[in-house]
């Protein structure tokens, strides 16, 4: 199994469960993977060929878990953005890895118009949640592209994430996780959770850390529910 082979399979065996919570926005698996179709033909259709690195800068959002699953389809590795790094470090990670896609919340409309600069390898810009006039934007690519799984050949030592160190003593190091690296994660923490389907997982840790993505994509593995908080904000 590979990791865009995710939802796919929950589509058949659990279509009207519960996939992604958000706020008022509900998706069950089968919906959700018709739309992880969708955007991973969209992003081909952008000119990416297999293998290109697509970066997003967001808050926790369902959109980034669509992003991840549907990248891993499409054979595109992801580049999960801190948004809390600087301009300087941003732009290295950016140049760095290659991305030719960024994926973007609305609030950080200013910074992106400040990377694109410097980020000259950047082709394509994708505003997740605001429809703008120098962006595309992300629901309109869902929309007109295919619902059918893309015609894509993975291989499992494919690299499907591309995060980057905190660069407390240096600038931000590549780490690369291949489909075969994040499954093994999955079976090996299901078993030891004891997890099962219908159980759910509170998103709270950013979805661009590793602490958060392992435990989303083994929820989703073992056919969970993934709940959305956009950032931790405790009430005193």
């Amino acid at each position: 199994m590979l990791l865009g082979d995710i939802p796919e399979r929950n589509a058949k065996l659990y279509p009207d469960d519960l996939a992604l919570l958000d706020g008022e926005a509900a998706f069950s698996f089968a919906q959700m993977d018709q739309r992880v179709n969708r955007l991973a033909n969209a992003v081909r259709a952008l000119g990416c060929d297999q293998g290109d690195r697509v970066a997003v800068l967001h808050e926790n959002c369902f959109q980034y878990i669509e992003v991840y699953f549907a990248a891993a389809k499409a054979g595109l590795p992801v580049v999960p953005l801190n948004y809390r790094l600087s301009h300087q470090e941003l732009t290295y990670i950016l140049q760095d890895s290659g991305a030719r896609v960024l994926f973007f919340g609305g609030k950080f409309q200013a910074l992106v118009k400040a990377l694109r600069s410097d980020a000259p390898r950047l082709t394509r810009y994708v505003c997740i949640d605001q429809d703008s006039n120098d962006s595309l934007f992300y629901e309109s690519l869902l929309s007109a592209a295919s619902s059918r799984r893309p015609e894509v050949r993975v291989d499992e030592s494919e690299i499907a994430v591309l995060g980057y160190t905190g660069g407390t003593t240096g600038l931000p190091k590549g780490v690369m996780s291949t489909h075969r690296n994040i499954i093994s994660s999955c079976y090996n923490t299901a078993l030891e959770r004891k997890l099962r389907p219908g159980l759910a997982f509170l998103n709270v840790p950013p979805l661009f850390h590793a602490a958060d993505t392992n435990s989303m994509f083994t929820f989703s593995f073992m056919g969970g529910s993934n709940v959305i908080a956009r950032n931790f904000a405790p009430d005193l």
